[in-house]
């Protein structure tokens, strides 16, 4: 919330009253400090590690910014009273510009921690092992050529900060967690239940899928025990789409098997096998190097359901599976699947669009063509692309059926 005001204060002159910059700087001082610690932790057990990602940049980008604010204040013309300030496009040439870049310290702060808080922990690496040494040097080496070229000192370390928060990879650092949160979001809008977001990640590499329970199988609309929606014949053949060909495992008789497995067209039918039998054959199948989901609707199957890489359930009363689709279409299954397959390739192309924005900033920023103010905007940018790209995870496929419109018999 104290990042609002200071980049308000900042980037509007007539809201600027005579001591603005010294409430500027109050602001920013809890910001960069109390609020920063995470990456400046982060940062530390980075260098401590040998290795530089998210932290390390941050942390370098927030101190310069502050720094370089703070001896604006104290020996520039910022600190007087009546001071006004614009931002400009792109660095200014000398060294009278006193300049104060607490608001890119402030937002670059906040950009990272959300990116943390969103990725559940310190962050994804660099891109490369190369990313950090090659934007500390076009810094420097920026900042002393321009300098060299009679730039002014001011100006000289003005493009090392641009450099610094043009390459900040608050959005590479959301790549994943975006796409991961976007499909989420859609799947529990449609009442698919994650019991954690890894389910999704797993969800992405299934090659196998085994149907545990006859009652798990039946003709489209059908409701079983409890309410529970049996997976149909639209289902099943969405799953053969996703070459996945489903095989009914189940401790029942096997003509009664296959009477359930052909309402659904299930062909492939092993019966006869208790709940540990069928958790055994999942493990056979895992030791054969398959990623196996389990779909059940019994509670009597939770051991396979445990012992799958992810379980899915289609009774709420099961509390072991990785995801639970109760009340709602069961075609959520195929929907589940589908979304897992497509974060792969979401998270690449916002990664994609990511990378280009700081491949793009950078060589700006280090020809003076970017004010580091311009230069946070450009890290905007990048995380707002990577929103959007992840945000087409939250439309349901065209094969999708709204469980309320499906009881309905209405068309979606």
């Amino acid at each position: 919330m104290l990042t609002v005001p200071v980049v308000v204060l900042t980037w509007v002159p007539p809201l600027q009253f005579p001591v603005w910059q010294w409430v500027g700087l109050l602001l920013t001082v809890p910001i960069v400090t109390w609020g920063a610690l995470p990456l400046y932790l982060s940062a530390l057990a980075e260098v401590r590690r040998g290795s530089a990602a998210l932290g390390v940049l941050v942390a370098l980008t927030v101190s310069a910014a502050f720094g370089m604010s703070v001896h604006s204040l104290l020996a520039g013309p910022a600190g007087t009273s009546g001071f006004r300030q614009a931002i400009p496009l792109t660095v200014v040439w000398g060294d009278g510009s006193g300049q104060l870049y607490l608001e890119v310290a402030a937002v670059v702060t906040t950009a990272a921690l959300g990116a943390r808080q969103l990725a559940g922990g310190p962050g994804p690496a660099a891109p490369r092992t190369w990313f950090v040494p090659t934007v500390l040097f076009a810094a420097v080496g920026g900042a002393f050529f321009w300098f060299g070229a009679g730039a002014g000192r001011t100006a000289a370390l003005e493009i090392a900060l641009a450099v610094l928060v043009a390459s900040c990879p608050v959005a590479l650092a959301l790549d994943r967690p975006a796409a991961e949160l976007a499909a989420s979001d859609a799947l529990r809008r449609f009442g698919i239940t994650l019991r954690g977001v890894p389910a999704l990640t797993v969800a992405s590499r299934v090659g196998a899928a085994l149907i545990a329970g006859s009652a798990t199988l039946g003709p489209d609309g059908a409701r079983a025990g409890a309410g529970t929606r049996p997976l149909g014949p639209t289902a099943v053949a969405r799953l053969r789409g996703l070459d996945l060909d489903p095989v009914l495992f189940t401790g029942g008789a096997d003509d009664v098997a296959r009477a359930h497995a052909d309402l659904a067209g299930v062909e492939t039918v092993v019966a006869g096998l208790r709940p540990a039998e069928t958790a055994a054959a999942v493990r056979r199948l895992q030791e054969a190097g398959a990623v196996v989901a389990v779909i059940s609707g019994d509670p009597d199957e939770a051991p396979a359901l445990a012992a799958a890489d992810l379980g899915i359930t289609l009774s709420s009363a099961v509390d072991v599976a990785d995801v639970v689709i109760a009340d709602t279409d069961p075609i959520a299954v195929v929907e589940l699947l589908r979304l897992g397959r497509c974060l792969p390739a979401t998270a690449r192309a916002a990664r994609r669009s990511a990378a280009a924005t700081v491949t793009l900033a950078v060589p700006l920023a280090a020809a003076g063509l970017l004010h580091p103010a311009v230069a946070v905007g450009a890290v905007l940018i990048g995380a707002a692309g990577v929103a959007a790209i992840s945000h087409r995870l939250r439309g349901p496929s065209p094969e999708w059926t709204h469980p309320h419109r499906a009881d309905h018999g209405e068309s979606p």
